[in-house]
């Protein structure tokens, strides 16, 4: 008897190494592109939460002031905010009469360099008595979050 010795790779063997890599290829980008995902939704959270903050403290050093200037940000009306919290599907906090800065303002990324935020990209609605915070350029996230956080509610 005769046996032949292949030297070399077969193209079954070929074809399967193909398909594996192909595979993997696939699976490494799905991978990559859901990361990248996540982090720009958790960049966007981030984001926000840093602007609350910052609204806190101008409003709590306007409190101890009473200087109105440090209230940064054009005064949208009412059915402006109403819209933009259907659309978002939030409901806001109920702000009392009484209370001075009841108005909602929207800060531009100049305006937000203003009270301490220096490289934000987008522009947001907020309400610096009760802290809340929309981002007005992008409103909801990849996954369906809208970008809407608050401070306090005065229930």
């Amino acid at each position: 008897m005769d046996f032949k010795v292949e030297k070399g790779i077969t193209l079954i063997m070929l074809a399967i190494t193909i398909l594996i890599i192909v595979i993997l290829t696939a699976t490494i980008t799905v991978v990559g592109i859901s990361t990248i995902r996540e982090t720009d939704e958790e960049k966007l959270i981030s984001e926000l939460e840093i602007i609350k903050q910052k609204v806190l403290e101008q409003y709590y050093k306007y409190e101890i002031s009473g200087d109105a200037r440090l209230l940064v940000g054009d005064v949208i009306s009412e059915t402006q905010i109403n819209e933009l919290a259907t659309e978002l599907d939030v409901t806001l906090v109920e702000i009392p009469d009484n209370e001075v800065a009841k108005d909602y303002r929207r800060l531009t990324p100049e305006k937000l360099s203003v009270i301490g935020v220096n490289e934000a990209e987008y522009t947001y609605i907020v309400n610096y008595a009760s802290g809340e915070v929309i981002n007005e350029t992008v409103k909801k996230t990849n996954s369906g979050k809208s970008l809407y956080t608050f401070a306090k509610d005065f229930k």
